[in-house]
């Protein structure tokens, strides 16, 4: 496993690194005193208290949220409750440690790391199990094939009319008549990706497998930048995808919740320099 690999599991709020990691990061401060701690170091270890919190939150959220603002609203809010709560916080903390040291313990703030290591495991483990049975196997569910959406269709017809090359004849035959193929459940259903239905008749197109060099950009109001892709396999139209524009390595953060309209885009096509915009 490379090291993109290892950090987008650790990014996961249900994998096993991301449990590991971010239990044993509580456990480690809560081997601090922090009755302890001088005024500037007690404002740094709730610092970092609150850093862990709002870091981990964040991750929570993006499997949670679609919207941007919904994520960052919820950090802000746990990061903010940590920071908030602190003072009594530590005031439990200290009655723990008292306590400890009554019931003749020599090293309480270990019980306490422990004690917050354990806590913190069993929840990422509730979590994780909840989440695999509230969702159910996208692949146990039923399909229905409907029609095209219409910006769909138009999307899909301005692509292919850009040139004759890679089977695009074939594929317009094929477009006549596409249906889309979705889950029942509309849990599962994406207002970015259409999975295609074409005909067992319909002319195949060559190559078989690929991504069709003529794409459409455009910008949400936000100036958000995104890419609508057709996919074919084994000749036939596979689907078709908006995604976000972004740096190279990086993950698409953003969602579109609709199909743009034919006039709001601009058509690039793929070629031995990069990607060029058409006239």
């Amino acid at each position: 496993m490379d090291l993109r690999d290892s950090l987008r599991r650790l990014g996961d709020p249900h994998s096993t690194e991301f449990g590991v990691v971010s239990s044993v990061a509580l456990g480690a401060l809560s081997l601090i005193d922090p009755a302890a701690l001088t005024p500037g170091r007690r404002a740094a270890y709730r610092t970092a208290l609150a850093a862990v919190t709002g870091a981990m939150t964040w991750m929570a959220a993006r499997s949670e949220f679609a919207s941007l603002e919904a994520r960052v609203g919820t950090t802000v809010g746990a990061t903010g409750t940590v920071l908030g709560l602190a003072e009594a916080g530590e005031a439990v903390d200290a009655r723990m440690q008292r306590g400890l040291v009554r019931m003749g313990i020599r090293r309480p703030r270990a019980v306490i790391a422990a004690t917050s290591v354990a806590f913190a495991a069993a929840t990422f483990l509730a979590d994780r199990a909840w989440s695999l049975r509230a969702v159910p196997d996208p692949e146990a569910l039923g399909w229905e094939d409907r029609m095209l959406p219409d910006p769909v269709r138009v999307l899909t017809s301005a692509l292919l009319a850009r040139t004759d090359a890679f089977g695009a004849p074939e594929l317009r035959a094929q477009l006549e008549t596409a249906r889309e193929r979705t889950f029942t459940d509309e849990r599962f259903q994406s207002p970015s990706f259409v999975q295609f239905v074409v005909a067992d008749d319909a002319p195949l197109a060559v190559p078989g497998n690929a991504a069709f060099p003529v794409t459409a950009r455009f910008a949400a109001p936000d100036g958000t930048l995104y890419v609508v892709t057709l996919a074919i396999g084994e000749g036939r139209l596979a689907s078709l995808e908006v995604v976000e524009v972004t740096d190279d390595g990086e993950e698409p953060t953003s969602e579109m919740d609709r199909w743009p309209e034919a006039h709001e885009v601009t058509l690039h096509v793929e070629t031995p320099h990069g990607t060029v915009p058409l006239g």
